[in-house]
């Protein structure tokens, strides 16, 4: 007599554990794949974020050299002057200092379209200015900016 079916196996002699083994090294590679990607999402964050306070400290140094070009104490042709660190109006968190320094004098410029400047520039001078701001943010993050003015001058008992 023929059997209508295949003889059955018993399957828990033919197991050997492999899928567990295959499933638990997929396990172990996706979690360290996880745990590469939040490293590196926490390390472009970081690098972000410095990124933002350096440039707002640029920013604030900027501003302390507009600051600086608007002053008129700045233009002191008897030596240096300077600003403390005083906060941004409008935004407390950051701060800027300025200094201008006189470094000397020389010849202006000269006008050529206007024949009355021409004839009288021998009576004129500039005075060179150099100024110097720096910007920092409540976090501590510093810039410097360096700039220069000049300003035209009458020379003292000329003309």
């Amino acid at each position: 007599m023929t059997q209508p079916y295949p003889p059955r196996y018993n399957l828990k002699k033919n197991q050997t554990g492999a899928v567990l083994i295959v499933s638990m090294i997929f396990l172990v590679v996706l979690t360290l794949l996880a745990l590469s990607s939040m490293n590196t999402t926490s390390l472009e964050e970081k690098m972000a974020s410095n990124n933002q306070e350096t440039f707002a400290a640029f920013q604030a140094a900027e501003t302390g050299l507009a600051q600086a070009m608007a002053d008129i104490n700045s233009y002191d042709v008897t030596g240096t002057f300077s600003q403390p660190a005083a906060p941004i109006a409008g935004n407390a968190q950051f701060t800027t200092a300025y200094q201008t320094g006189f470094r000397g004098t020389s010849p202006p410029p000269l006008v050529l379209n206007d024949p009355e400047i021409t004839s009288s520039i021998t009576c004129f001078e500039t005075a060179n200015f150099e100024l110097t701001s720096t910007g920092t943010t409540g976090a501590g993050v510093t810039s410097t900016v360096n700039g220069g003015a000049w300003q035209l001058r009458k020379i003292p008992g000329a003309c």
